[in-house]
């Protein structure tokens, strides 16, 4: 891998896709995103949630050097989304085991659907199995 690599890709649908890759810009910015992925462990709090949340955003907000590597990028996106899923549900279901929310709530029988708004940032919809 070397610093500054940007390259396209066009799929067979002719969608161009860019790449780049920065690992100055990884290893910047690994700690604090490795830092904010150890709240989605098998035990997770509401406090923890958001504070590695809070980590994410500040790294967003204050660096806009970020999109220089790709896989930076997708993990900000990716721990987000993630982040954002569990927080929304305030029960404990499967592996999703929230120690200040400890019981099954059925309130939660639902698909928590995440994407981008027009501006970029997270949406959360909520869709009950009745609707989907």
């Amino acid at each position: 891998m070397q610093d500054g690599i940007r390259q396209q890709y066009t799929s067979t649908s002719q969608t161009v896709v860019s790449y780049a890759e920065d690992i100055n810009v990884r290893q910047r910015f690994a700690p604090e995103i490795d830092r904010a992925s150890k709240s989605l462990g098998v035990y997770r709090n509401g406090k923890e949630l958001m504070e590695a949340l809070d980590i994410l955003e500040a790294v967003k907000a204050q660096h806009n050097d970020v999109g220089r590597d790709t896989y930076t990028e997708q993990r900000l996106l990716s721990l987000s989304l993630m982040l954002t899923a569990a927080l929304a549900r305030k029960e404990s279901r499967g592996t999703h085991m929230r120690t200040d929310y400890p019981q099954m709530d059925d309130r939660y029988t639902r698909n928590l659907v995440l994407y981008r708004g027009e501006h970029g940032e997270i949406v959360l919809e909520n869709q009950h199995d009745q609707d989907v």
